[in-house]
């Protein structure tokens, strides 16, 4: 596995998602070992485990020998997406002209 060596949580993902949306992140103070429990209750356990987890990978030495670099930065690559899905969304709510036969 190759990363761009920033490693982000879950609550930073959302924020910045959020920032390049152009709106705000809202997050309910939930203590964690309730969100724990809940999914221990549903059967859940992995998920939140992945949901509340980090995934760290230190890919320094593959960058180094591909002498590979992220060609873009995560804020820039969010900015992409957010403005891919805003555009998209926008051409999905606008009515169709259907012909009159």
């Amino acid at each position: 596995m190759v990363s761009d060596g920033e490693d982000v949580s879950t609550r930073e993902l959302i924020a910045r998602l959020a920032r390049a949306l152009g709106r705000s992140a809202r997050f309910l103070p939930v203590p964690e070992f309730a969100v724990r429990l809940a999914a221990r209750l549903v059967g859940k356990e992995a998920a939140v485990d992945r949901l509340l987890g980090s995934l760290v990978i230190d890919s320094g030495k593959a960058r180094r020998t591909l002498e590979w670099k992220p060609p873009v930065t995560l804020d820039s690559g969010l900015a992409a997406t957010a403005r891919w899905y805003l555009e998209s969304s926008r051409q999905l709510a606008q009515p169709k002209a259907v012909p009159c036969a």
